[in-house]
């Protein structure tokens, strides 16, 4: 385990929830022992908890919880945060609707927004997705102009998590993220290996979908919070290319 700087070295304070994912893990791989890398996420299954002393168990879903993981990282003396990247999101292939989007990704990002009202935040980094937008014709490039037309109910949910956002938020800079599939350092991307499973059984041979490496959003994202790339009125938008 790598040794986490504590706050009396001085150094920056970056929260991570949903930590153990793909791009928090390597986030915090790539912090290293730079800055004070705190890492919000359930318990167990189904990644192994990243690298770094800071591990909080904190549920989205839960007022309980959410104010007692920050009362956690107030009790360690952390009370200026340099950036808050938010990852921690409710995912499914299920084709039902559950509810868990509204409680986890919408809900739980407002009770993570309120409950830092009793901090100094720097940044508040917000990983949407690329789906939130009408699909482009061949050869086009979707940016922030583009119109949002989300399909289905997770980008309906993260579209919804960023328009609470930027009622909620006050003061604090925001960056919006609109991700693509994201594949690991084995090129295992779970909605490519959902969809190829999907295609497979209806007889198709093959299914090809942008993606980016776990390994490039974490450079990208420390370019973010280095930068601050956004001022306290604005809100910033950064795309995959």
């Amino acid at each position: 385990m790598n040794k986490t700087p504590t706050i009396e070295n001085g150094l920056g304070t970056l929260i991570i929830t949903g930590s153990s994912g793909l791009i928090g893990s390597a986030f915090l791989d790539r912090v290293g022992e730079s800055y004070t890398g705190m890492g919000f996420d359930c318990k167990g299954p189904p990644h192994p908890p990243p690298k770094t002393e800071h591990i909080i168990a904190c549920d989205l879903s839960s007022d309980e919880s959410v104010y007692a993981t920050l009362d956690e990282v107030r009790r360690l003396g952390h009370r200026r945060i340099a950036s808050l990247l938010h990852l921690a999101a409710y995912y499914s292939f299920e084709s039902e609707s559950s509810p868990l989007y509204e409680q986890v990704t919408v809900r739980g990002t407002e009770r993570l927004l309120r409950g830092l009202r009793d901090f100094e935040v720097e940044q508040f980094i917000f990983a949407s997705t690329m789906l939130a937008h009408a699909p482009c014709e061949p050869g086009e490039r979707i940016n922030e102009d583009c119109p949002l037309e989300p399909k289905w109910d997770y980008p309906k949910s993260k579209v919804a998590a960023k328009q609470l956002i930027l009622r909620e938020r006050g003061d604090v800079p925001m960056v919006l993220m609109r991700i693509g599939g994201v594949y690991d350092d084995r090129c295992h991307s779970i909605p490519s290996r959902s969809r190829s499973s999907a295609f497979t059984e209806n007889g198709s041979s093959a299914v090809f979908s942008p993606a980016t490496s776990r390994m490039e959003w974490p450079s990208c994202i420390w370019r973010i919070w280095s930068k601050r790339w956004c001022s306290r009125s604005n809100t910033a938008r950064i795309y995959p290319k």
